[in-house]
């Protein structure tokens, strides 16, 4: 996910807008916690409408770097130490509320949360451990393929790529060398740095070679185990390694990558979430491009993500904490999130058409082809460590010229990184067949 800056905002506004919920006399502070200070102004415009409904309370919202955030939470939730709301993504989430430091939804809230139709479907699972929910959804996100339509004119491409393959032969055509034979533009831009990270960029195309992610679920409930090796794994690693040395290259690791090498020009092509277009809005206006659902192979998913706000169980205004929650759902602050920060909110039961006449680049991340299937990463408290794991091995491999055509090169490297998986597992009383 997106690395963010650091930011503090103090906000108690007052508006006329209602959200469900009696008026509480209740005088109290909320803190809120949060690593993603691009959704400052949905969180801002939540506290505006649950202070109109709560005048006594006053909302301080303390947004971190996601990562300084995850170790804050880690040391200060368990201590009682943390904020009254926490925003977390869906590894964490599960592994506090399996530990026992988040407090379960009241039963008002669950039932509210688990409306058929209310969320995208991969929500309510990720939120929940043991089948009670630990977590209200706050924003998703899955990729989609970006990609420059002066460059796809230039090189007589008059459509996006429907398939891996495609992607891979379009940035063939799209790379750009110097009279040294140096890249200086790539066709698509790769995941090359940050190991966790680059395990999840990794599997974006890894899903469609194979059906699968690099773990899966063991027959024993909580248990998982390696899918590194599953049949099309290696060949994910040969279409990557194709696209980094030899005739075909069309990556370099000199090149500035990214959401940033996108708005530059040093990228055709490349695949990240829907944060993306308001990035692009502010960093490169008069870039021309396209966004164009998750190209496919012989399977074909796409990835998604959620973080939600979570009530650790030791705080003191748990009650308030979560009537905050159901005012980050209200329709006006779904739509701000969508608008603003570029997030795709959770909710389904809003319709989202007024933004999308706006910014149609939205649309490919809501409105998702059938047959096109939706998986998130398996809830387990070793994910962080294995995703590093994993990544480490396959950004090293990248470098490896000699994997070039070498399917039985890239099948060992595969082995390599499910043998470290499911070590990881086992230490963590994690593993199962």
């Amino acid at each position: 996910m997106k690395k963010v800056l650091v930011a503090v905002l103090v906000l108690g506004f007052i508006s006329a807008a209602l959200f469900a919920g009696g008026q509480s006399d209740e005088a109290a502070t909320l803190t809120v916690w949060t690593g993603f200070p691009e959704t400052e102004s949905t969180l801002k415009k939540a506290v505006e409408i649950f202070v109109a409904d709560n005048p006594k309370v006053k909302v301080e919202i303390l947004t971190f770097d996601f990562t300084d955030l995850q170790d804050k939470a880690l040391v200060s939730i368990p201590a009682g130490s943390a904020a009254d709301v926490v925003v977390q993504e869906m590894t964490d989430m599960y592994g506090f509320a399996k530990a026992g430091w988040l407090a379960k939804a009241p039963n008002d809230v669950q039932s509210w949360i688990k409306k058929p139709g209310r969320y995208v479907n991969t929500a309510v699972p990720i939120i929940s451990y043991k089948d009670a929910i630990y977590a209200m959804p706050f924003q998703t996100g899955g990729p989609a393929l970006f990609y420059n339509k002066t460059f796809f004119a230039e090189a007589g491409l008059k459509t996006a790529p429907e398939t891996v393959e495609q992607v891979r032969d379009y940035a063939v055509k799209l790379r750009k060398m110097n009279a040294s034979g140096a890249l200086t533009r790539a066709g698509y831009s790769i995941r090359l740095t940050g190991p966790g990270g680059g395990t999840q960029k990794f599997s974006f195309i890894a899903y469609q070679f194979s059906g699968k992610q690099v773990i899966e679920p063991g027959k024993a409930p909580e248990t998982f185990h390696a899918s590194c090796e599953a049949p099309g794994q290696a060949e994910a690693l040969q279409w990557y390694v194709s696209l980094l040395h030899g005739k075909d290259k069309s990556d370099d690791w000199g090149l500035k990558h990214d959401s940033e090498g996108f708005a530059a020009g040093d990228a055709a092509m490349f695949m990240r979430e829907s944060w993306v277009v308001p990035f692009m809005k502010d960093s490169a206006p008069t870039v021309d491009y396209g966004v164009a659902v998750q190209p496919k192979g012989k399977s074909w998913g796409v990835l998604d993500y959620v973080a939600g706000l979570t009530v650790p169980a030791a705080g003191k205004h748990t009650a308030l904490a979560w009537k905050f929650t159901l005012a980050v759902q209200n329709e006006t602050v779904m739509k701000t999130l969508l608008q603003e920060s570029g997030w795709i909110p959770p909710r389904r039961d809003v319709s989202y058409e007024e933004i999308f006449a706006k910014e149609p680049h939205f649309r490919p991340f809501i409105e998702q082809p059938k047959g096109l299937v939706t998986y998130f990463e398996p809830n387990l408290s070793a994910s962080h460590e294995i995703w590093v794991g994993v990544g480490e091995i396959v950004q090293e491999a990248y470098r490896d010229a000699a994997l070039l055509g070498n399917l039985a090169g890239c099948q060992a490297v595969m082995k390599k990184a499910a043998d470290k998986v499911n070590q990881i597992l086992k230490e963590a009383k994690e593993y199962g067949e």
